[in-house]
């Protein structure tokens, strides 16, 4: 009888995991449709993006340039001068004249590694498996008024993500990123609404963003206002300049 009973619970046991998996696996290709399906996001090889937003009363004007699994550059102008911060592979560079910086400077590695995950273009969900993620549902929470599901993602690198789904739509209304640098977790939170499909493939337009690396320690709204998918980049603007 006891052997019996043991059967039975270990049955219960791979069956209770089966039924998680396959939700899971469910409830991710439901988010890769209402990002615009499988087919146009293994199609997403680079990406530009110009973006506005307000720093400490500051316009600035941004933008990114990004191919996918490869490099990353973001240009940001602020009162006149232009700040710089590159990920190419598993080097990263920066020329920040608000610091003082006229010349490339390289990245510290620990940041770099931060930020390589800029590089998925797809995101982490998205074919999961063939990236070394892992995922699991994490439960159901509210952000701002919408029920969500709470999907956990450890990335192969060890970085811990949790992307919340809209129970509706799908979308990832946000996303909270853990990673480690300089031995401490840094947290930033985005908050992702206004919609909008570009080439086929959905973007948010309106991103609010929470780290510990922004001033004051404040949020950081960036507006949108064009997105190119796929165009011709020339991929000199990611290699770090020579010393003058």
């Amino acid at each position: 009888m006891r052997k019996k009973f043991l059967v039975v619970i270990a049955a219960l046991v791979w069956s209770s995991g089966a039924v998680q998996a396959q939700t899971i696996d469910e409830l991710v290709g439901k988010y890769v449709q209402a990002m615009g399906g499988a087919d146009k996001l293994s199609g997403l090889k680079a990406v530009k993006i110009n973006s506005t937003m307000k720093i400490m009363g500051a316009d600035i004007n941004s933008t990114t340039t990004a191919v996918n699994q490869k490099a990353f550059r973001q240009d940001m102008s602020i009162q006149g001068m232009t700040v710089v911060q590159v990920i190419d592979g598993n080097k990263g560079w920066t020329v920040n004249p608000m610091m003082g910086q006229s010349e490339a400077t390289a990245l510290p590695e620990d940041q770099t590694k931060a930020m390589a995950d800029q590089l998925d273009l797809t995101g982490s969900l998205y074919n999961y498996k063939e990236k070394g993620n892992t995922v699991e549902l994490a439960g159901k929470e509210n952000v701002n008024t919408a029920d969500t599901y709470k999907v956990k993602v450890t990335r192969k690198n060890g970085n811990v993500e949790y992307h919340y789904l809209d129970a509706k739509t799908y979308l990832p209304v946000k996303i909270l990123a853990v990673a480690k640098i300089q031995g401490q977790d840094l947290k930033q939170e985005t908050l992702n609404s206004n919609f909008k499909q570009v080439g086929g493939l959905t973007f948010p337009f309106t991103v609010e963003m929470k780290n510990d690396a922004i001033p004051g320690g404040s949020s950081l709204t960036v507006n949108v206002t064009k997105i190119d998918v796929n165009p011709s980049i020339d991929e000199s603007i990611f290699k770090m300049p020579a010393k003058k």
